[in-house]
């Protein structure tokens, strides 16, 4: 069982989030226009798409993973030595996206990671919508085909998972040579020699596969285990992401300042002694970690402490607070905290120019078997949703 706890004053809006859109300017606008001009008029209005598809996946990628270095060739761009292929719905309604056949038969031109993208043109925005792995096309192709129509194929949009910040995942704790090229296309051949070269590159395919497929189960199923701060570790996907442990907490009378240029441990020894004066308690065996944020001019941290609670059920539980801080001053306005689990929003937070924060927290408490997703929206256009938290100390 899940359970979460809030402030009295803690603010439940309701508002939708579109936590993977990104606003684009009249300059951006403008240029796709001049863009769209230098090819015949049919092609005018899906490169003038095309165009604003891609400035938009450059800015949602600069927001959100500054570290990582874009590239851009026509539809394919490549992202470390990822390559990615970018693609363009320009409607909700859209049921097919269409490719060309390049982008999956051709070893030099084919994709590891296709990204749709929808371009809501009069919004002036543009959304990263999902993301389709070179090997699930594969299983895809094999189980329900793919047709060849004018050089083109047409992806069915239901092929593609829905959430888009995996993608940030595959980018920083996958090998590259993981994920297969392309959908590897390899035609049929009269001769027993070359009958014996197609078998051997399909079984290659297939283990490629299975081993891509295993590395991202381990790590979106396992997430961020929290369980092995208790011993001191941190994992493999916490340590790709930048996760830095904190010393145990240590009971401290001092007063909460605000966030000033302390040390992050400082920091963390003044939020937990004022938290434990509003009644939230952290026991001296927890553990924690925290990790920075920085998008142009916010600059945010954010902690998080795991341990487990006594029971004397079959079911042990573990609690999982989440502090939010400001490396300078108080948290702007318009920063939301969100803590989800499988099935629900479990806390909101937010600053507002009412009530100006020196922080935001939140804590729920789940099963040793439940994960925790970790939102924040930064309210300057970026948003980050961590992998899940989940806990297994053995």
């Amino acid at each position: 069982m899940t359970f979460s706890f809030m402030d009295a004053d803690a603010r439940l809006d309701g508002e939708a989030i579109a936590l993977d859109s990104i606003s684009l300017s009249q300059a951006q606008i403008d240029q796709a226009v001049e863009q769209s001009q230098t090819v015949p008029a049919d092609q005018q209005w899906q490169t003038y798409l095309d165009a604003l598809a891609l400035v938009g996946f450059e800015q949602w990628l600069s927001d959100r993973a500054p570290d990582l270095t874009l590239q851009a060739s026509s539809n394919t761009v490549t992202v470390g030595d990822f390559k990615l292929c970018l693609l363009t719905m320009g409607s909700l309604t859209d049921t097919v996206v269409t490719l060309p056949a390049g982008a999956i038969d051709s070893l030099e031109t084919a994709a590891q990671l296709y990204v749709l993208l929808e371009v809501q043109e009069e919004q002036e925005q543009v959304l990263v919508k999902a993301i389709l792995r070179s090997d699930q096309l594969r299983q895809h192709q094999e189980s329900d085909g793919l047709t060849l129509d004018n050089g083109t194929y047409a992806l069915p949009v239901e092929w593609f998972a829905t959430d888009a910040n995996d993608l940030l995942l595959y980018l920083r704790c996958l090998e590259p040579t993981a994920l297969p090229v392309g959908g590897v296309q390899v035609a049929a051949q009269p001769t027993t020699t070359t009958q014996s070269l197609v078998e051997g590159s399909r079984e290659a395919v297939e283990a490629m596969t299975s081993t891509a497929s295993t590395l991202l189960e381990g790590a979106i199923n396992a997430g961020i285990n929290a369980g092995l701060w208790l011993q001191n570790q941190l994992d493999a996907i916490a340590q790709e992401l930048t996760w830095v442990l904190l010393p145990p907490p240590a009971a401290s009378a001092m007063r909460y300042r605000g966030a000033t240029t302390d040390s992050p441990t400082e920091q963390f020894e003044q939020l937990i002694s004022e938290l434990g004066r509003v009644g939230v308690e952290v026991p001296s065996d927890a553990r924690g970690a925290y990790r920075e944020l920085h998008w142009g001019r916010v600059a945010l941290r954010l902690y998080a402490v795991a341990w487990t609670l006594p029971t004397v059920s079959e079911n042990p539980e573990w609690s999982l607070l989440i502090i939010l801080g400001s490396q300078s001053a108080d948290v702007p306005t318009g920063v939301r905290l969100q803590i989800r689990d499988q099935d629900q929003l479990l806390v909101e937070r937010v600053t507002t120019p009412d009530a100006p924060q020196s922080y935001l927290y939140g804590r729920v408490i789940g099963n040793w078997d439940e994960q925790f997703w970790v939102t924040v929206d930064m309210a300057n256009g970026a948003v980050v949703t961590f992998p899940p938290f989940s806990f297994n100390p053995q």
